[in-house]
């Protein structure tokens, strides 16, 4: 093989090496951006950040981290309360939730689509009420027949915290609910 040859050989197979080794950081790269990017990353939550949220049918059920109390609708037998406390990672949870969906902008009638208001009996009422950075808002919405993006974030926000609640020993250990909201 003529030393042309080989030199064109060497080069040949140098550009098809490199340029495999471009592709796969390429695609590595990808794959990272990919996975970081379903990584939930929680920010930290200031230090007067708390927030009560009723829920439910005629907003009944509720979880309050200002009186870490938590209320159960038991539908016929009433309501049960317990002393729950969210740990800080749950709560930096939730606060980094509440700045991904911009909880402080949003007033009162802001939740409310342009759709019809359904008629719901028992009609199912969401109130909040959020502190954070020496600021307080408070805002509330009824069942819609057409849901905003707005109203479609803070209900994934409100089973996320029913969740987290619903999880502790402490929510476990009261009554289950008798009867149903017809």
């Amino acid at each position: 093989m003529s030393i042309n040859k080989r030199i064109a050989l060497f080069f040949s197979v140098f550009l098809l090496v490199s340029y495999s080794s471009a592709c796969a950081n390429s695609e590595n790269e990808r794959d990272d951006k990919e996975v970081n990017e379903g990584v939930q990353i929680d920010l930290e939550a200031p230090d007067d950040f708390d927030f009560s949220l009723n829920y439910g049918p005629y907003g009944i059920q509720k979880v309050d981290t200002f009186e870490e109390i938590v209320i159960k609708d038991l539908v016929e037998n009433g309501v049960a309360e317990a002393n729950i406390s969210l740990s800080t990672n749950e709560m930096n949870r939730i606060y980094s939730e509440m700045i991904k969906i911009d909880i402080m902008q949003i007033r009162e009638g802001d939740a409310v689509d342009d759709g019809v208001e359904c008629v719901s009996e028992p009609p199912i009422v969401t109130e909040w009420t959020v502190q954070m950075n020496d600021e307080t808002n408070s805002f509330s919405f009824d069942v819609l027949c057409e849901e905003s993006e707005v109203v479609s974030d803070l209900k994934e926000l409100e089973w996320l915290i029913h969740e987290m609640v619903a999880s502790k020993d402490e929510y476990k250990e009261l009554p289950e609910p008798v009867g149903f909201y017809e």
